[in-house]
């Protein structure tokens, strides 16, 4: 069990890239205001531990003026939803089953409950979030996994959403992408800076990844492309920072 649990840990730190390293152990703002739409920002976590499971989700809620509180409910409901999903996983048959596979391992490697170390984990943090001067809220949140496979999982989510039409955007609403030569043109951009010291990944970064997540700063479009998207597992995650002039000299800027 020793054994399985180093080669384990093992993974998981080679797997675990600089940005996710840095980024999963800063701790979110307790709360924020954003001065254009007078939104405040609080946080909140659910949280669940025992040998069968440990479980830390934290994520955002919002509140502001009257003329705004429709926003804030908009977007709270689909924290809320995003949340609820995760929070599902440990109740119910879904626990029943996590519980009945770590009898399966405590009873083959004699263990005694509180000796365990293989058991289901989940922690999402989310950065502080940030408010662009068009008005528009993004949110990226880590979601750090372990299923009792041969290591943890890494993934991203983002949520981009227009405080001012409460509204949630997608890429398509930031970019035009509606010819090949646009998205060819935007995809070239992402080639141009991805940062690839150790020459590990092989896959172009594309905006057609499926499980891409992009978010908003003032200056940047981030893209962000969880471990397995580009290249192997080893090869960790990776982040890339867009200069929003880039879109706009191409023509493909919206906003």
């Amino acid at each position: 069990m020793k054994k399985r649990t180093i080669f384990l840990f093992a993974l998981a730190i080679l797997g675990f890239s600089c940005d996710l390293n840095d980024r999963l152990n800063k701790k979110p703002e307790k709360t924020t205001t954003k001065s254009e739409v007078n939104v405040q920002i609080a946080a909140d976590v659910k949280a669940g531990k025992d040998y069968y499971y440990e479980y830390e989700l934290n994520f955002p809620v919002f509140s502001g003026s009257n003329e705004n509180s429709g926003a804030a409910n908009v977007f709270n409901k689909e924290i809320d939803n995003f949340i609820t999903n995760y929070t599902k996983e440990f109740e119910g048959s879904a626990l029943t089953e996590k519980k009945e596979i770590v009898d399966v391992i405590l009873k083959e490697d004699n263990l005694k409950p509180e000796d365990n170390h293989m058991y289901y984990s989940l922690t999402i943090k989310y950065l502080p979030p940030h408010e662009t001067v068009n008005g528009i809220l993004s949110v990226k949140f880590i979601i750090d996994e372990f299923n009792l496979g041969a290591h943890p999982n890494i993934y991203f989510k983002t949520f981009n959403f227009d405080l001012k039409k409460s509204q949630f955007l997608k890429l398509e609403d930031i970019l035009d992408l509606s010819t090949a030569d646009k998205k060819n043109a935007v995809n070239s951009l992402l080639s141009k800076y991805l940062e690839d010291p150790y020459d590990c990944f092989d896959v172009e970064p594309t905006t057609d990844i499926e499980e891409m997540q992009f978010s908003l700063t003032d200056e940047h479009i981030v893209f962000s492309y969880q471990p397995y998207l580009l290249g192997a597992y080893a090869c960790g995650s990776t982040t890339i920072l867009v200069p929003i002039t880039e879109f706009k000299n191409i023509g493909a800027w919206k906003n």
